[in-house]
């Protein structure tokens, strides 16, 4: 029988010291600011993500020192998911629960609202014109409104493990392809 819950890891922290009950609640972006991306929730990629958060740190060289801890989990069957495959669907979103911020020329998206719909954003295939809808959404990746929705089993864990392992064998093949130092591999 095969494995059909979609399952995510998430940078940063260890999964024994993951607790939901730390996850910030979400909130909009400040309308004084320029962030559009919500406050609070958990950020995530799905264990199968081509152009997930590991290959993003890895390819730009941003945040690599997360990637030596990392927690796994899966959401609960009844999550509702709002799922970004194409512009359209990026549009629909923003358009659905649009937040008006005047420093911002951009669309900003009214998270607090979504929350009231859906329990997780997820952004599942990453375009340029998906990229540019969603800015400043970096990769595939998921941000969970609700942690109540949060779940974590032992194939969770070992999709951790051994997302952990394979993040640092590619950072230490980029680091010798590009010729960075093997110093910051070792300290992770």
């Amino acid at each position: 029988m095969s494995d059909t819950i979609r399952r995510y890891v998430t940078y940063g922290i260890a999964q024994e010291e993951f607790n939901t009950g730390l996850i910030a609640p979400v909130s909009n972006p400040s309308p004084l600011g320029n962030r559009l991306k919500p406050l609070g929730g958990l950020w995530a990629s799905s264990v199968t993500s081509r152009d997930g958060w590991r290959e993003f740190c890895i390819g730009e060289g941003f945040h690599t020192y997360t990637l030596d801890k990392c927690t796994g989990f899966h959401l609960r069957p009844e999550a509702r998911v709002y799922e970004i495959a194409s512009v359209q669907d990026a549009e629909r979103l923003k358009e659905s629960f649009r937040l008006e911020c005047p420093s911002i020329p951009l669309t900003a998206i009214d998270y607090e609202s979504v929350k009231k719909h859906y329990d997780a954003v997820e952004i599942t295939q990453m375009s340029e014109g998906v990229y540019y809808a969603m800015l400043p959404w970096d990769c595939e990746s998921i941000v969970v409104l609700n942690p109540d929705m949060i779940e974590v089993d032992g194939k969770d864990i070992e999709l951790a493990k051994a997302h952990k392992a394979e993040a640092l064998r590619m950072l230490r093949d980029y680091n010798s392809e590009y010729g960075q130092d093997e110093e910051d591999i070792e300290d992770l």
